[in-house]
């Protein structure tokens, strides 16, 4: 048994849902089906949308943000459009790189290309980009903090930067360089990150490293075995998610502690008073400090909002399966009371019942008998003329190659012509063959060895990840998943080409198999300029 809470449909989705975003009023909700279809509806008290509003945008939608009187779009192609009410364009900005993330600050909007460059943005003025004017490149990471932004640089290199300037340089950490894994802000501004070394460090450290940062000080250094994918400022701290499936809290003074365990990556987290919400595989999670909780989804909920006023939780996210239906928009509220259920019961709110009518045991077994064999041979008309019991015995005493039993018993030992050795073999053999399976072994992820290649002479080089080496006993992999430096999933097949640019790049592969247990291997990419020896 499971505690869980009700969860209702919000929104029946007609495509994969890719994106979920609320207003800070928590009166409107935004999402994505598909690639370019764009959602906005009101909420009324009943969980039910109104008022919805369809807006097909011209290219691949990469995010959204819903403000209270405007929505925000980025997109792979064209760049950031705000929209209004009635989805009429009210400003616009050529991002020719792609939108990979937006944040507020400072009066607009920084927006991360695919190239990791910054820009500025803000209503009525053009784009402002600040790679050239504060010296940055290949950013990777990109979070706002108290008066100032922080930027991961894909060579480990992290800035604190106001209007002004460069406020702040982390001090390098090993001769070969690092990787920057998450970065984040508590409730008071303070700085945090976890780093991955690409050899040991001085001193003898783990390469896998969590640091706590206040008023440009070291507060706290840890060794870890997971890294941060996600996080969300709390009161006393922040609340972090871990790609080993665990959720922290992180306190001013940069101590954690685990509040939550899920088995698998933490797609989103998020703080409503004494509640953590936590979304993870087909699940969301819950805790209020005494007790947890979790509800299943029809897809994988990556995109999770929720009403700081109210405490209603949205969520949504696809299966990641172009051969099955849409997924609906769930939403549940924290003042409901959590509840003990089956977890065979924790999918019935998403599964679809309308035009299903439950039978009765009349109506699945009643009526006339003559319908039925009238379909039969006579062969098989006759086979059922045999008891229940004695043909239930002869079937599987056929199929283990023994006689059929007949209604003369034997009278002793000495008139029984199958012996109690065969019949032992043979009960040993259907207790083997009905038993379950208790070890479930998970993949082993391999995305090959470390590769150093040359640039060809336009700087840049074809490579080749290769996961087909990848280990599974039970040939259960049902996805494979790159992801490169900057969190983005570049594909979801075994082998990946990819054209790079001189420099150092990182990618993780992970694998997942039918059971949800999943491993991950990293592989880094060192592109240079002349001979490689």
């Amino acid at each position: 048994m499971v505690m869980t809470r009700t969860v209702r449909r919000l929104v029946e989705s007609t495509e994969k849902v890719g994106q979920l975003s609320l207003s800070p009023n928590g009166q409107l909700l935004a999402w994505v089906e598909g690639e370019s279809t764009v959602y906005w509806a009101g909420i009324n008290d009943d969980f039910t949308v109104s008022m919805v509003v369809k807006h097909e945008h011209k290219s691949k939608v990469s995010t959204i943000r819903m403000e209270d009187e405007y929505l925000l779009i980025g997109d792979e192609l064209e760049g950031v459009t705000h929209l209004d009410a009635s989805a009429e364009i009210i400003a616009s900005w050529e991002v020719t790189a792609g939108v990979q993330q937006v944040i507020v600050w400072n009066g607009g909007d920084l927006v991360l290309d695919g190239m990791g460059q910054i820009h500025h943005l803000i209503r009525g003025r053009e784009s402002i980009p600040l790679g050239l004017q504060f010296g940055l490149q290949d950013v990777v990471h990109l979070i706002a903090g108290d008066g100032c932004f922080y930027v991961a640089q894909q060579n480990g290199k992290v800035l604190a930067i106001t209007h002004k300037g460069v406020r702040w340089e982390r001090p390098r950490r090993g001769e070969i360089g690092e990787h920057i894994t998450g970065m984040g802000i508590t409730h008071q501004g303070h700085f945090f990150l976890t780093r991955e070394g690409h050899a040991m460090v001085e001193g003898e450290e783990e390469a896998i490293e969590f640091e706590c940062w206040a008023n440009d000080q070291l507060l706290q250094r840890v060794d870890l075995r997971m890294r941060l994918l996600t996080s969300s400022i709390a009161p006393g701290g922040a609340i972090l998610g871990f790609d080993n499936g665990e959720v922290h809290r992180l306190s001013e003074d940069g101590n954690m502690e685990r509040i939550l365990e899920t088995r698998h990556p933490i797609f989103s987290v998020s703080v409503w008073n004494e509640h953590v919400i936590a979304s993870s595989w087909f699940f969301v999670h819950g805790t209020d400090g005494e007790s947890t909780w979790k509800v299943e989804h029809q897809g994988m909920p990556q995109w999770l909002e929720v009403d700081s006023n109210t405490g209603v939780v949205y969520f949504g996210g696809d299966d990641q399966n172009d051969f099955t239906d849409p997924e609906p928009v769930g939403c549940l509220s924290l003042t409901d009371e959590s509840f003990e259920v089956d977890p065979s019961e924790l999918s019935l709110w998403f599964e679809l019942s309308n035009d299903i009518k439950e039978l009765s045991a009349e109506d699945l077994y009643g009526g006339d008998q003559d319908d039925m064999l009238s379909y039969l041979t006579e062969e098989e008309r006759q086979a059922m003329q045999v008891t229940p019991e004695q043909g239930t015995v002869n079937v599987l005493l056929d199929a283990m190659g023994v006689a059929e039993l007949t209604d003369e018993l034997p009278t002793s030992i000495e008139d029984t012509e199958t012996p109690t050795m065969v019949l032992d073999e043979q009960m040993a053999l259907m207790n083997e063959l009905t038993s379950s399976i208790d070890e479930v072994v998970p993949p082993t992820a391999n995305a090959g060895d470390d590769q150093r290649v040359m640039a060809d002479g336009d700087g840049t080089c074809i490579v080749l990840l290769d996961g087909t080496q990848t280990h599974d006993p039970d040939q259960q992999v049902q996805r494979w998943s790159w992801i490169d430096g900057r969190g983005k999933e570049l594909a979801t097949t075994a082998q990946l080409r990819l054209k790079l640019s001189s420099g150092v790049h990182s990618f993780e592969l992970r694998v997942v198999d039918a059971n949800g247990g999943w491993t991950s291997d990293r592989i880094s990419v060192t592109v240079v300029e002349g001979s490689t020896s």
